[in-house]
């Protein structure tokens, strides 16, 4: 695995080329810390975290900082702030409480990148896809789907789905958002891989060769073993909404027809 440790740094490398400063949102898990681990190398880089009291993504990004030794930016989420945070979002992207939950921490973390004057933001997305992080992939085996087809499907098409809407948000604090695991050389090659090779049907492992790389740069086991924990549930977002979600889908209605468009630009993951 030494030539997709090498692959990994470079993309990494590549997506800091410029940047004297700049924030990782870091949820203590498997992707944002590889990221922040390798960029750390390169240039200044400063760990961002939001998360309601308890949450396992302030407990995981702690224990990181601390042992990494990077400033590392906490913000306490109340349930106060994550409504207001949800209508915030709303206003831009009218869709349904699933959607939103998604796009808070993007926003979010943009905001706060903004306002420590750090104007490029380095995300984990795509590695979910790339390393087939999702248990619906699992699924999808199980089904007897074709999984090599869909994930290279839902690589080429992430701009469109995912990508575009958080540009979007991060435009709004003049924020530039840059996804490493979606270079073009090293999407190249993983998907080159056989599937067979980039999963674990016994244990059902979720992005084994990743957690390779990760034992590769040294990484902690803590880091390394750590499961998969979406950041809407690991923040305590999630919580917090359904726990008010009639009173969110009363105020906020989410109605297909009056969906926001956000402003289409170039992305640049495929570098």
């Amino acid at each position: 695995m030494q030539k997709l440790t090498e692959l990994v740094v470079k993309a990494i490398e590549r997506a800091c080329a410029g940047a004297e400063r700049l924030a990782v949102p870091c949820s203590g898990g498997l992707d944002s810390s590889v990221i922040a681990y390798v960029a750390s190398k390169k240039t200044k880089v400063e760990l961002i975290t939001l998360g309601t009291d308890g949450a396992q993504d302030v407990e995981f990004s702690k224990k990181f900082a601390e042992w990494s030794g990077l400033p590392h930016i906490v913000e306490k989420l109340t349930e106060e702030n994550i409504l207001d945070k949800y209508g915030k979002c709303y206003k831009l992207f009218r869709e349904d409480l699933l959607r939103i939950e998604l796009a808070i921490p993007v926003y979010e973390c943009a905001n706060l990148s903004a306002m420590r004057g750090l104007r490029t933001m380095l995300s984990g997305q795509g590695a979910e896809e790339l390393f087939v992080g999702y248990e619906r992939y699992y699924e999808y085996l199980d089904e007897g789907k074709n999984l090599s087809h869909i994930l290279r499907e839902e690589i080429a098409n992430i701009q469109q789905r995912e990508l575009s809407r958080n540009e979007a948000m991060a435009k709004n604090f003049e924020v530039d958002t840059l996804y490493p695991f979606l270079d073009k050389e090293l999407t190249d090659y993983v998907l080159a891989i056989p599937l067979e090779e980039r999963i674990s049907r016994k244990d059902r492992g979720k992005k084994i060769l990743l957690r390779v790389v990760a034992r590769e740069l040294g990484l902690p086991e803590f880091i390394c073993e750590r499961p998969k924990k979406a950041i809407q549930y690991g923040s305590g977002i999630h919580k917090v909404l359904i726990k008010h979600k009639p009173e969110i889908n009363e105020k906020y209605p989410y109605l297909a027809h009056a969906r926001t468009q956000p402003e289409r630009r170039q992305s640049r993951h495929r570098r």
